[in-house]
């Protein structure tokens, strides 16, 4: 009747229930107590033993083989006959299922290494082993790229789950010998990577703040956030992928090869109109009377072609903006009725 009932067990869906193996361990672990004295071991006790190992290689039941080893230890010190090598490698397993280092499995031959490794206890146990080495990895901020690109490369090289293998690969590239510009212009590529970005570098990592240009509508909530962002997007402003933006860092770069000393107060205030977020800047607007025709000429181009209309009341929050508009009459008189109605009706004199 055990014999048949086992048999019923092994071929079906429910053949490898943790539940039930323990039972028949435990029972036939009664059994051996009975016959522990006697020479011969019946061959039903072997015949439970193999039932359970196969259950156990069966299921992912890694949690629980503890108990099941434990009772095999038990087990092998009145009977070791019945404690096969696949029941040793199991009990090793439990041993380590914590541990970093390549556990051994001596006295398997080829037929048992291919049962033992092939099975779903053993897949899960390398499973969780690979999991505990890919979260080390991320969360040892502090380990220079040398260190943890290596390791990153060889746990590439494993089975892995589409995010695993999504957020590996996106660790390699940004520890990667790249330039700067290169890992900011990939960062940027997809707004997701901001989320791998905290994983592998922490929430404090200065590129973070890129995250506010990587959608339709800017997000950032006052000018220092932004100007944060822009000095660090300025030398790949191509990559950045809100057209907004971009067009403010090339505006930015152009002003700071005609005037390196007033592009940043004239940045805030383009800011400030564009984006409406106000800035702490104050522009000394009689550093404009001190500058050559030429580089007015093309700090005005740029205000001109940057805004399309200073809102009202506006041009006290803006005054090189103001003071730049002025000259607008001189200088580009073509563009001069442009300009008033742009940034409305400015007297030089004021």
């Amino acid at each position: 009747m055990i014999r048949a009932f086992e048999a019923g067990r092994l071929l079906s869906d429910d053949k490898a229930s943790p539940d039930f193996a323990e039972f028949w361990l435990r029972h036939f672990t009664r059994h051996c107590e009975k016959y522990k004295d006697q020479a011969e071991i019946p061959d039903f006790l072997r015949s439970y033993v193999g039932f359970t190992v196969r259950s156990l290689l069966g299921a992912q039941c890694l949690q629980d083989l503890p108990s099941f080893a434990k009772l095999f230890k038990a087990l092998k010190n009145t009977h070791a006959k019945l404690v096969t090598p696949l029941a040793l490698a199991l009990i090793q397993l439990s041993d380590s299922p914590d541990t970093e280092e390549e556990v051994c499995f001596d006295g398997l031959s080829m037929s048992q290494q291919h049962t033992f490794f092939q099975s779903a206890v053993y897949l899960q146990y390398a499973q969780k082993k690979l999991m505990r080495r890919i979260e080390c990895v991320q969360k040892d901020h502090s380990r220079s790229p040398e260190i943890r690109l290596p390791i990153i490369k060889d746990l590439l090289q494993h089975t892995l789950s589409e995010e695993q293998r999504v957020s590996l690969e996106f660790a390699r590239t940004m520890l990667s010998p790249l330039s700067a510009v290169e890992h900011l212009s990939y960062l940027m590529e997809d707004v997701s990577r901001f989320d791998l970005l905290q994983l592998w570098f922490g929430p404090s990592d200065h590129r973070s703040c890129l995250q506010c240009f990587c959608t339709g509508k800017v997000t950032c909530v006052s000018f220092e956030e932004f100007n944060r962002a822009a000095q660090l997007a300025s030398c790949c402003a191509e990559a950045v992928p809100n057209a907004q933006v971009k067009t403010l860092l090339r505006d930015l770069a152009k002003m700071k090869e005609i005037s390196p000393s007033l592009a940043p107060v004239l940045f805030a205030e383009l800011v400030d109109v564009k984006l409406g977020l106000p800035h702490g800047e104050v522009g000394n607007a009689a550093a404009i009377e001190e500058m050559a025709e030429k580089d007015l000429r093309g700090l005005l181009k740029i205000a001109m072609g940057a805004v399309r209309k200073i809102p009202e009341g506006k041009q006290a929050a803006v005054p090189l903006l103001t003071a730049l508009l002025a000259k607008a009459e001189l200088l580009l008189p073509d563009k001069a009725e442009t300009a008033k109605r742009l940034f409305g009706d400015v007297d030089p004199d004021d």
